[in-house]
């Protein structure tokens, strides 16, 4: 299970309010624990799925965006509104770490290190840990096409980190079937599994809803239509 911790022990999440100096000499630092962090993530979310069998999730795996003291205290009543402030500017802070993060790892990995990736980078990525016969499948190839499609949302033929962290917003949403409970923090096997079904989907549904309403959210952006 990844957990939150290890970001917030290298200064890369911290609790609202809290500065970040960046003394100098540190810059490569950071960019070494974010691609540290992308990698942590790459695998939470590689380890949740099944491709030997699309019906099984690792139940048990989890993507932390928030510690458990956020949690406690989104679970308290009759919160304060500084309070509220507090939840929502801590979760909003690490929702865009872990979206920087992520894209970061992907594009050092499979991209040209430019801090974006393009649709054929995008598409190495997701590829990669695809058994072979996948690989060149004709309908994995446009499950992918679409993915990127949904997740390009100021349509300029790229995947930035402002893109990816609404993503992972939109899947902390949770799912419509009621099995998941949405904006608790954490990203559970099947929010992600069921989440990406629809994102690999080619007709506009229920994730562009989610990535516009989070793309606002987290930028005060709408996406291009």
């Amino acid at each position: 299970m990844f957990n939150v911790s290890f970001a917030i022990n290298q200064g890369l999440l911290r609790p609202a309010g809290t500065k970040n100096p960046q003394p100098a000499g540190q810059t490569g630092t950071k960019q070494a624990q974010l691609l540290k962090l992308g990698e942590e993530i790459h695998k939470t979310f590689k380890s949740m799925s099944n491709y030997n069998d699309a019906d099984l999730i690792n139940e048990d795996v989890e993507l932390k965006i928030t510690d458990d003291s956020w949690r406690a205290l989104a679970g308290k009543k009759n919160k304060t509104e500084a309070e509220k402030r507090q939840l929502d500017v801590q979760y909003k802070s690490n929702i865009k770490q872990l979206g920087k993060a992520y894209t970061l790892y992907a594009d050092k990995t499979f991209g040209n290190g430019d801090g974006v990736l393009t649709e054929a980078e995008y598409a190495a990525f997701e590829s990669a840990d695809m058994p072979e016969i996948l690989k060149n499948d004709p309908e994995a190839k446009q499950v992918t096409k679409n993915a990127f499609k949904h997740l390009d949302l100021n349509k300029n033929g790229n995947i930035d980190h402002e893109e990816m962290a609404a993503y992972l917003h939109a899947i902390d949403f949770g799912t419509e079937d009621g099995k998941s409970n949405g904006l608790n923090g954490k990203i559970s096997a099947y929010d992600f599994m069921a989440n990406s079904l629809a994102l690999g989907m080619q007709k506009h549904n229920v994730i562009d809803q989610k990535l516009a309403y989070t793309y606002n959210a987290l930028f005060g952006k709408k996406p291009v239509e």
